[in-house]
């Protein structure tokens, strides 16, 4: 076989692995290979800070995301009030439930 025994881990860019869940696989398999290897120990512990930093940022990405839906009906608010339509009954409404679920009244 011709390549791919990490699936091409090699061409992966940060994006790639946040978005491929089987990319943590392929760094795990990876960080083991580079232990084994007699000249792999900083590769290996660079790798694992990469997979560390990879991992916090999924964290922040889940916590964004939790954030951006508690947003979106307030978002969704506005830009149709903007765009005529809803007016300004529905925006008020969507203000306010969003405030006495957020504690913000």
């Amino acid at each position: 076989m011709s390549g791919g025994s990490y699936n091409y881990l090699c061409y992966k860019d940060a994006y790639d692995i946040l978005e491929q869940s089987s990319a943590d696989n392929d760094l795990l398999n990876m960080i083991d290979a580079l232990a084994e290897h007699p000249l792999g120990e900083q590769a290996m512990v660079s790798t694992v800070g990469v997979r560390v930093e990879l991992l916090a940022i999924r964290e922040r990405v889940a916590a964004l995301h939790q954030k951006m839906q508690t947003l979106s009906q307030v978002w969704k608010a506005i830009e149709w009030q903007a765009s005529a339509d809803w007016g300004a009954g529905e925006v008020e409404s969507t203000l306010q439930a969003f405030n006495k679920e957020n504690n913000n009244e």
